[in-house]
Parts: C-alpha cells; structure tokens; sequence
C-alpha cells in the first residue's frame, strides 16, 4: 500500500510540472497560431543532441517530448536572428509579424500561467481547507517577539494595517520584510479589552528559511491520533499503561488534580498553565473522542486517564551562564535594572549555580515571596574594566514551562522575564553523577549531542529503527542530518524522548563520552509527554465568484513575494540558499502530493505563478527579455542593432547561467549536507 501511494506521488509529480510546463508553452503556441506564425516544433522539456521520449509529426509541426526535463520551448519560423535573411520574404516568419502580435505571443506563456494560478487557488477556496489561525503558540526567549512583549495566546489580526486571517499570511509578511524595516502588529490578547499594538523588526537566525520574529504556531487541545503521548526520559514503569489509555488520542476537555473532579478547560493556553503550575502532582485528564476534522463527536462520552509527575532527568552538568540576550517589557529583572549583554555570574552568591534551575527556583522564590540576589558582571566597552553589580530582583509568579523549546533557543526565565544564553561548556560536574562516571570534567566543552528519537508509527515506518540524531551545539554542521541547537534545546529533547544512553562529543576530544541521565528528585517536566496537534480553523466552501476574486488576491500576493525573495538576496536577509532549482521544486512538489489533491494544486498554483513571473524578469532571452527588446523595437522604430542586442543577450545567458548553477548548487548541498 505505501509503495502504491508512492508511486502516485510521483505519478502526480511528473504530470503536474509537466502541465504547468505545457501551459506557458501552450500559450506561445496558441497564439503564434492566432496571428499566422509557422511553429516548426512544440517541444516539453529539451532534447540536446536529438535525445527524444517521444516525438509525432502533426501537419508542420513536429511535438516532441524531450530527454532533459527542464522546461519547454516552442520554435518558430524565423524566430532566430541567423534565419533573418532565408524567411525575409515569408510572411509566416515570426520577425515579419507587427511587433503588438510579437508582444502578444511572448506574453501568452506568462498569461496562461497567471490564469492555471487563478483556476487552482479558486479549486481551493471552492473546497475550503482548513488553516493555522494567526495565533502565538510559543514565543523564542531572546527574539523580538520576546523583547517586544507577544505572549502565547494573542491572536494577531493586522500587520501593517492589512488584514490577516492565517499563521502563513503573518510568516510571509515577516519571511519578505525589507531590510531593517520594522512591522507593525495589531494583536488581540485574552482577557483584554482592547487591542495592542507593537512593532518589531524581524531578524534572520541560522537556519531558518527567512527573517522571523521568533514566534511559532499554537497547538490544539486536541492528542495527536498517531503519537499522543511519548514517554519522557523522567517516567518509569507507567509509560506503558499511559500510552495504551491514551491510544487513538481524543480532545481534552476537563483537567484535574488526582482525586478531584476536573474543571473544564478551553483552550491549550489554560491546559499549559495548569500542567505548569502542578508539575509535581499527579493530574487526570478528561478526554472525548473526535471525529477526522477534528470535532467532537456528541455520541461519545468521556473517559479519564491519569498522568504521573514526571521529573526531570539530569547529567550531573552545571554549564556556563551566557549573557542576557532578552528581556520582557515591564519585567522583573529590567525594573531590578538588569541590561542585554550583562552576564549572571552568581545567584545568591552562589558562583557555581546551575542556570538550568534558575527558572525553577526563581518561581519557587516568587512562591515564597523571596527575593533574588543576581551578581551581575556588564562590560562597559572600550577601555572601560568591566564592573560587578549586585542586583536584588522580586520575582513575580510565572511558572517555567508553559510553552515549547526550540532546539536553537535561549534560556526563558518566566519569573524573571530574562532569557540568557547557555553556554556549551562545563563548569562544575556533580559528585557521583552520570557525567562525572563518564568522566566529563570542569572546563570541557560540548560540541554534538547525539540522541535516539523512536521512530513514530505508521504505515511508512513498519518496523524502522529509532533514528539517531546529531545536535550541534557550537553552530557548524558537517553532516545534512545535523541539527543547530542551544544547549537548552538539547536538554529539552533529553527531557522529551525516552531515556536512553546518549553520547557528548566535546571539542578538542576522542571518542564521544556515554552516559544515560538520571532522575532529578525536585525538579519536575511540566509537559509530561502529552503530545497535541497545531491548531486548524476551517474556512468555508466559497460560491464561483467570490473564490475566483479570493484567488486573483492570492495570484498577486504569489507574485509579489517573487519580488521580495529577490529583494531578499539582494539585502542579504534571505539566505542563498533558500532559493531551490529542479531538485528542491521536485521535493516540494513530492511532499505536498503525498499530502493528496488539495496540498498539491495549490502547490501548483503557486509553482505557476512563479514561473510566470521569472519568466517575465527583463534579462534576455527570458520572456520579460524578448519583451524589453519588442518595446525598443515599437520605440525606435525598427528592431535594436545586432551590435547592441548581441552582447545584451550574452549577458542574460551567462547571467541565467550563473543563476542556473547557483540553484542546483543549492540544491546539491541540500541532499548531500554541508561538509560533505
């Protein structure tokens, strides 16, 4: 069965790019037709040297399906300058044709494009699907997001003054933003009576595809029906019998502490706080099964599953504090008159403290209404010897753990409103801990993690092996499967998978260091290895009119980020190599046609657009090119001397060139990973 779907996959594909090829090439075809001009071959891909699939003649024209699938092209008589002086005479030449039907046949690929753009976006809002609705589900410690003050919950509802309804419509405007320009958000926060405003510019982080404000999308209340619980590397022997009341996943609609009867909750925000705040107690869960979208179904009654605590694991390491790189508006630690770059060097006086634990101890405090004691080192710049403060801060009562880790991001310190770097270097190792067993000293650095991440069930999976993962604390990956991480994020994917040995591969080193984490006693992971899916919200079938005018929207918007992807490189805030060639677009186009038809069109749509509008660029012997010369043409009156056109269109070939190599370098390095 899943070789079948495979294969349709691929089926899909082929006879999608293909078409998408075959409409721009239709569009010259049909209007070189249209005005009389002789088309000697219409061929879809190319056939250097005569390397043909396939080819028919039909009357004067000969179609032909060629060997190398990278695009299309149709020849027509007189088309080329060097055939200028043996069809001077033919009136069915292309060059003998007034120049407003040569623009008119240059333009009808990018034309036809433009309108296979419309007619799939307009199958898709015909359909209806369901989106991401614009909701924060997490917030990265240190990004502007967290600077600016967003919090998991606010729904933004404008950027820039423009309306928005989907996450994807606030990830492009962030992805395309200008250099240095900052965006506006108009944003609608839970529990407060009017909307807030704030302004941030995004900012490029490694390894993502474009500038981003540190945000990622909300999660549902919903279990995920494949995985919904993964037993955390803290959890004994209950795993197992979690898993089984767990299986098939279900909605959570009531949450409570062990023994009492659960409160009705409405949101994951309220589920999240409530694991936060009771990580150390056992919890039951009340679920009600749904049906494939997601609803509940009226019919099914309620069962309830009790979850455990489920502590922390640890490798017996203190790592090294960083510099402060976020604070929270109106935070505890910026009223204490803590700054960005300040370094935390003692915490009560304590030089070797644990920065992992500072987010739970400060929360502690704030439960005791006690105070922090921060030794705080600031380089000043310059000449200027750094100097040491003593600063006393109240931390208010914001449980750590409420939202997901990213694997490259800061430490959030909630109560604090601080998040600080960690650095991947040991600077204490505890007594009879598992790092000391393996012989990890003071002073070492940690450059890869390696973990086991199970492989997750399903069709496609069978029998797989656990999936061995590389995270790379010091930023340089070697290998296409390596993983950028913080040491943060490291720690959380040891918390979130089933404990196992892992291995630390440390700078300078031999063979990695083995060891398997233990069991914290006091110290508690609040997400418990419950599972969820992202948040959808449908959007309704719409009639024939009202979607072809959704689509038209769609089309230009389509159009216009080809514009802002190359400002982008252009700027430098997208990288290189977020461009793809044949072997990215073909990636992309398999991923979304295993996801099924309503994936894939839109895909399509999208990939049409595109091509339609590189097409257009003013760079010979592209389209837009043709058309620049046409225009020069219609001006001057007569076509422009070969003298000037001539090395005009060198330049453009060596340019597409250029671009051409650039791609599929891209796209090499992508399948094959840095370093390889």
């Amino acid at each position: 069965m899943e070789l079948l779907n495979n294969g349709m996959a691929v089926l899909m594909v082929v006879l999608g790019l293909g078409f998408v090829i075959f409409i721009h090439e239709l569009g010259h075809f049909l209007l070189a037709k249209w005005n009389g001009v002789k088309v000697e071959k219409f061929a879809i891909g190319f056939d250097p040297y005569g390397l043909r699939l396939w080819q028919k003649q039909v009357g004067e024209t000969t179609y032909v399906v060629g060997a190398l699938p990278l695009g299309g092209y149709v020849k027509m008589l007189g088309e080329e300058p060097s055939e200028a002086s043996q069809t001077a005479a033919d009136p069915r030449a292309y060059h003998n044709k007034p120049v407003g039907a040569r623009m008119a046949i240059i333009s009808a690929g990018v034309l036809m494009n433009i309108l296979f753009g419309v007619v799939c976006f307009t199958y898709v809002h015909m359909r209806g699907r369901p989106e991401m609705p614009p909701v924060v589900g997490a917030v990265l410690a240190g990004m502007p997001a967290y600077d600016a003050g967003l919090r998991p919950g606010d729904r933004v509802v404008r950027v820039d003054g423009r309306a928005i309804a989907a996450y994807s419509e606030l990830q492009k405007s962030m992805i395309f933003s200008g250099k240095d320009q900052r965006v506006r958000l108009e944003v609608e926060r839970p529990g407060a009576e009017e909307r807030l405003e704030f302004t941030l510019t995004p900012r490029l982080r490694p390894g993502a595809m474009g500038p981003t404000i540190g945000i990622g999308p909300a999660l549902d209340l919903e279990l995920s029906p494949r995985l919904p619980f993964l037993a955390p590397a803290g959890l004994g022997g209950e795993a197992e019998a979690i898993a089984r009341a767990l299986a098939g996943g279900g909605k959570v609609v009531a949450v409570g502490l062990e023994g009492q009867e659960p409160e009705p909750v409405g949101s994951k925000l309220e589920l999240d706080r409530f694991l936060a705040l009771h990580a150390d107690q056992p919890i039951d869960l009340e679920l009600r099964d749904v049906d494939a979208a997601g609803r509940l179904r009226e019919s099914a009654g309620t069962r309830r599953v009790g979850v455990p605590p489920v502590p922390m694991v640890d490798l017996g390491l203190v790592m090294e504090a960083g510099p402060v790189v976020g604070l929270r508006p109106d935070s505890p630690a910026r009223s204490a008159g803590l700054r960005l770059g300040d370094r935390i060097v003692a915490v009560d006086g304590q030089e070797a403290y644990d920065p992992m634990r500072l987010p739970d101890l400060a929360y502690r405090r704030a439960r005791a209404g006690e105070e922090l004691r921060l030794t705080v080192v600031r380089d000043s710049g310059g000449s200027v010897p750094p100097e040491q403060l003593e600063l006393t801060v109240a931390p208010a009562p914001e449980p750590p753990g409420l939202e997901a880790v990213f694997l490259d991001e800061a430490l959030d310190v909630p109560a604090l409103g601080v998040a600080l770097e960690v650095m991947p270097k040991v600077v204490a190792v505890r007594p009879q801990s598992p790092a000391e067993r393996a012989g990890v000293k003071p002073g070492d650095e940690i450059r890869f993690v390696e973990l086991s991440r199970p492989a997750l069930p399903g069709p496609a999976e069978g029998g797989a092996e656990p999936e061995t993962i590389r995270l790379v604390l010091d930023g340089k990956r070697t290998h296409k499967q390596d993983e950028l991480a913080s040491w943060v994020g490291a720690f959380d994917q040891i918390q979130a998978l089933p404990r196992h040995e892992l291995s630390l591969t440390l700078v300078g080193g031999g063979r990695p260091v083995r060891l398997t984490p233990e069991p914290a006693d006091d110290w508690f992971y609040p997400r418990r290895g419950l599972r969820f899916v992202l948040q959808m919200q449908p959007t309704p079938p719409l009639d024939l009119g009202s979607a072809v005018v959704k689509a038209w929207g769609d089309t230009l918007e389509n159009a216009a980020s080809v514009y802002y992807m190359i400002r982008g490189l252009f700027q430098r805030t997208l990288p290189a190599d977020s461009v793809g060639g044949p072997i990215k677009i073909a990636d992309w186009a398999y991923t979304t046609a295993r996801a099924g038809l309503d994936a894939f069109i839109p895909f399509l749509g999208m990939l049409s657009i595109n091509l339609a509008v590189v097409n257009f660029l003013p760079i010979p012997p592209l389209d837009g090119g043709q058309m620049l010369f046409l225009i020069a043409e219609k001006i001057r009156g007569r076509p422009l001397p070969e003298r000037l056109a001539g090395p005009v269109m060198i330049a453009g070939l060596l340019l597409i060139l250029l671009l051409f190599v650039v791609v599929n370098v891209n796209d090499v390095m992508s399948l094959l990973g840095p370093g390889r």
